[in-house]
C-alpha cells in the first residue's frame, strides 16, 4: 500500500518528505549505499535527498534511477526495511535478547 497521496520529488516540502528522509537514513545506516554521509531530516526534498534516493534506487537496481519517490520506489523501500528489521530481530534472538 502506497502511504502518501502524491509522488515526492526535488523541491517538495512537508512531513511526507521528512518521513522519506527518516526511512532513507535508517536504510543507509544498515545497507550503506551512501558511504560516509548522513541525511538530515529537514522536510525539504533537496539535492541531498535526491542523491540518497537515487543511490538507493541504484542499490536495489530500480531503473530508471531518477531520484523520485513513487510506488515502485516505495515497494523497494518497504521490502528492504522489512529485511533489515527481520535480520536485526534474528540477531537479537541469537543473542538471547528477544524471544519472539
Amino acid at each position: 500500500m502506497y502511504p502518501f497521496k502524491r509522488n515526492l520529488y526535488l523541491g517538495m516540502k512537508g512531513r511526507e518528505v521528512e518521513v522519506l528522509q527518516m526511512w532513507l537514513e535508517d536504510l543507509n545506516e544498515y545497507y550503506n549505499f551512501v558511504k560516509g554521509k548522513s541525511l538530515p531530516k529537514t522536510g525539504n526534498f533537496g539535492n541531498m535527498t535526491k542523491m540518497f534516493l537515487t543511490r538507493f534506487q541504484l542499490f536495489v537496481e530500480l531503473y530508471p534511477a531518477d531520484g523520485m519517490y513513487d510506488y515502485r520506489t516505495h515497494d523497494m523501500i518497504q521490502a528492504r526495511y522489512s529485511n533489515m528489521i527481520e535480520s536485526m530481530n534474528n540477531v537479537y534472538r541469537a543473542c538471547g535478547i528477544w524471544n519472539n
